[in-house]
């Protein structure tokens, strides 16, 4: 081969080199904040971007929040955002559709998510560390026209108090004892949840004194009712709205 074809060659391969290194790919943001009363919802937002133009069953991103905020570059295109709120009993979705992003646009969408808190405590004789009990929560559904259980939580004697966040609602609550033989049948009560609010209930449990342990014998506590209804003094806003 002569020199002279190999520096035309050369020459024709740098030509087309430099165009493409110049080309400018132009793009769009979305910005996704999500937040409650507490402020930005931190580690418990699971959200996903959604391609409405194409039919799938796989989101196009999916992460749970950091510090209640994500900023992703797309495609102009339109788009879905849902948002699962996982922070409190039961879980909540939020979805903002028809997000029709133009090229080199910046968008924002905010989401905000209502809340409050129940407090439970479970007291055996006034000795707030011996009650060794479970929680069994129901919400109100309007369309059954009932009483839906959603969940249950061990509360153990080293444990006196838990806190569960919930969504605004209309709930009932029931503590049972589990130290006496038989374990007691925790009353009930019924207590509604608001945004911003924490209510607190508080089961307190009587029984016999403890008998002699014999060789072999379990202990035995002879059983009563227990006094299981919402603490209005205790009731107050962490929100300090009130």
């Amino acid at each position: 081969m002569r020199p002279s074809t190999i520096l035309k060659r050369a020459v024709f391969v740098v030509m087309v080199l430099v165009p493409v290194s110049q080309l400018a790919f132009a793009g769009s943001v979305l910005e996704v904040n999500v937040s409650d009363f507490q402020g930005p919802a931190n580690g418990h937002v699971l959200y996903s971007i959604w391609d409405e133009g194409e039919d799938s069953y796989v989101p196009l991103h999916s992460r749970y929040l950091n510090k209640g905020s994500d900023r992703i570059g797309l495609a102009p295109g339109t788009y879905q955002v849902r948002i699962i709120y996982t922070d409190t009993w039961p879980t909540q979705e939020q979805v903002d559709s028809g997000l029709e992003i133009g090229d080199g646009e910046e968008w924002e969408c905010e989401f905000y998510f209502h809340k409050g808190v129940a407090k439970f405590q479970a007291r055996d004789n006034d000795w707030c560390w011996r009650a060794d009990s479970r929680i069994h929560l129901y919400r109100w559904d309007e369309g059954a026209g009932k009483f839906e259980r959603i969940r249950s939580r061990w509360l153990p004697d080293k444990k006196t108090k838990d806190y569960i966040a919930l969504a605004p609602g209309k709930y009932k609550a029931s503590i049972q004892y589990l130290e006496t033989r038989p374990q007691i049948e925790g009353a009930e009560t019924e207590f509604e949840i608001t945004d911003g609010e924490l209510v607190s209930i508080l089961g307190l449990f009587k029984h016999g004194s403890m008998p002699i342990r014999r060789k072999h014998a379990p202990l035995l506590r002879r059983s009563v009712r227990p006094v299981l209804a919402p603490n209005e003094a205790l009731t107050e806003r962490t929100d300090n709205k009130g």
